[in-house]
């Protein structure tokens, strides 16, 4: 029985990371999707600055 409940636990285990996995490769593979540009950082934190 004791057994039993070791590998039940470990399959739960081995599901999750697997789940886990899947979803930062989904996550990943979306955020390779955005497209990027090019920005003013400079004249971005003084519109920050200057709103705050």
């Amino acid at each position: 029985e004791r057994l039993r409940q070791v590998i039940a636990q470990d399959v739960k285990r081995l599901d999750r990371l697997i789940t886990d996995i899947s979803n930062a490769s989904r996550i990943e593979a979306e955020m390779t999707r955005v497209p990027t540009e090019q920005m003013d950082i400079a004249g971005f934190v003084h519109d920050v600055v200057q709103t705050y």
